[in-house]
């Protein structure tokens, strides 16, 4: 059988359409296998950076747990040192008569550095103290009400204490 000069051209693009197909399959195969090994790889990544979370995660879980039993402890001295407050501030009531406040008061200002070279009286009743006298400027004046209030057992202090330059007065 003869064969033309088509029929060879059909059966050259045929071989041609083969193997490129063939070869096309081998290198899809290829293909595949590394894009599967890129996948598996990124697989065992992700699955590290997995365990790194969970692992990160407990440790956060852990730290908070000690935490809130931290918390829970300081709630607990917290709740503690208010009883004892109360506590003390009753027996401070207790014994805070008005005569001994009025010593307690006196002796602070005497001894409050700030207040060495001004005089100030106190009276106390019902434990509010009542400041008297006259100072150079507002600061002392406000220092001595300061010292006042420092001393357990006053309910309040008032000031009747004068500046004595108006400057002063307005500078506070």
């Amino acid at each position: 059988m003869s064969r033309s000069p088509l029929h060879s051209l059909w059966r050259g693009l045929a071989l041609a359409t083969t193997a490129a197909l063939l070869f096309g399959a081998g290198c899809g195969s290829q293909t595949r296998e590394a894009r599967l090994q890129d996948a598996q790889e990124h697989l065992a990544q992700a699955r590290e950076r997995l365990d790194d979370a969970r692992m990160r995660l407990a440790e956060r879980e852990k730290a908070l747990e000690q935490a809130r039993q931290a918390r829970q402890e300081a709630l607990e001295a917290v709740t503690e040192a208010e009883g004892r407050v109360a506590e003390s501030q009753a027996q401070v009531q207790r014994w805070a008569t008005d005569e001994v406040l009025f010593r307690t008061v006196q002796k602070a200002l005497l001894e409050s550095d700030a207040l060495q070279s001004v005089a100030i009286r106190a009276s106390v009743s019902q434990g509010v103290v009542t400041l008297l006298g006259e100072v150079p400027d507002a600061k002392l004046r406000d220092r001595a009400v300061a010292v006042a209030k420092e001393v357990p057992g006053v309910v309040d202090v008032r000031s009747q204490i004068t500046v004595q330059s108006p400057e002063a007065e307005k500078g506070a």
